[in-house]
């Protein structure tokens, strides 16, 4: 199923040819699973935005609609780990604290 999604980030509009030109360099294929590009093909940065990548064509690939949102999935898993990570240990005395507690280095 084709879906068009608007997430309303800070990132390049490609137009239709550069696209194509992304698609056609992995000869239209998806780069995760390999199958060939439905027509609703999205293309993905790679390295995501958000975690430092940049907005080129460098940095994109062609994937099917259904491996974008598995991928997408991970990386906010990912991210959202990276930040709970953050926030369990101390970083005076690398003790595991809770969220939900107050925490006095010893």
């Amino acid at each position: 199923m084709c879906m068009s999604v608007n997430f309303l980030r800070m990132r390049k509009s490609l137009s239709s040819a550069e696209k194509k030109r992304i698609a056609a360099a992995n000869s239209w294929r998806c780069a995760s699973c390999n199958h060939i590009l439905p027509a609703c093909f999205q293309i993905d940065h790679v390295i995501p935005l958000a975690d430092g990548g940049e907005d080129k064509a460098s940095n994109m690939q062609p994937l099917c609609p259904g491996c974008h949102a598995d991928k997408t999935q991970v990386e906010a898993i990912q991210r959202g780990k990276r930040k709970v990570q953050r926030f369990l240990y101390c970083p005076i005395c690398e003790s595991k604290v809770s969220p939900y507690f107050l925490h006095k280095c010893v």
